[in-house]
């Protein structure tokens, strides 16, 4: 249930059982299933900027570029790596998390089991990051995307015809031959007409804002 008298929120973000609120004065509530202290937000957690939240863990990305975490650790994705510093956005997966820099570069840190946490080798000129329950995603300044980790979907198999797509009305899609909008669904698509087919099923909605996405366990979408 969410709080009484809550207000003046800037942002939310959903885990599996709980949910948090980012306030305009920069502080964080959250509730919802406290099992794994999912909802007991850090004492004098301030100045934050930015939220994220998966599974049993939420992470809180503040103003002088520093992550805080909290939660459910079972591969510590709580817990960021000594120094981090200079990070403009955070994604949390199932047990791992993700930080993009100001330099365009990726950390990640937690269970890198099935090589979620494993960034590519030179991996750079980052603009946003998304995390799933294994595996994690890279949008490039020119683009492209970039996927590692947990491939037993596809869900890393980065689709080549999904540059130049285009969201319409009613989940439907069209060829665009402009470079700032593009969309996918990456979960076993082999042909172009396999992605329409996705793309009608999944029956996205128009969004029209580069480089807002959403990933979940087996697939990843993109706009």
């Amino acid at each position: 249930m969410i709080p009484a008298n809550l207000s003046g929120v800037k942002a939310v973000a959903a885990g599996w059982f709980h949910s948090v609120a980012l306030l305009t004065n920069g502080t964080v509530t959250a509730w919802g299933d406290n099992s794994m202290r999912q909802t007991n937000v850090p004492q004098g957690l301030t100045n934050v900027t930015a939220i994220s939240a998966c599974f049993f863990h939420s992470l809180a990305l503040k103003g002088d570029g520093t992550v805080v975490g909290w939660g459910g650790n079972f591969g510590g994705e709580t817990i960021a790596p000594v120094g981090l510093s200079n990070v403009v956005a955070i994604a949390a997966g199932l047990e791992h998390s993700l930080a993009l820099k100001a330099d365009g570069t990726v950390v990640a840190w937690g269970d890198g089991s099935v090589g979620q946490t494993n960034v590519p080798p030179g991996l750079s000129n980052v603009m946003a990051i998304a995390a799933g329950q294994s595996h994690s995603v890279a949008l490039k300044n020119d683009g492209t995307v970039v996927c590692w980790g947990y491939n037993g979907d596809g869900q890393t198999n980065v689709v080549e015809q999904c540059n130049g797509m285009e969201i319409v009305d009613g989940g439907l899609s069209k060829q665009s031959s402009r470079s700032t909008a593009f969309a996918a669904v990456m979960a076993k698509v082999i042909s172009p007409n396999g992605l329409q087919a996705m793309l009608l099923a999944a029956r996205i909605i128009p969004i029209h804002q580069l480089g807002r996405y959403r990933i979940r366990k087996n697939h990843t979408c993109l706009v």
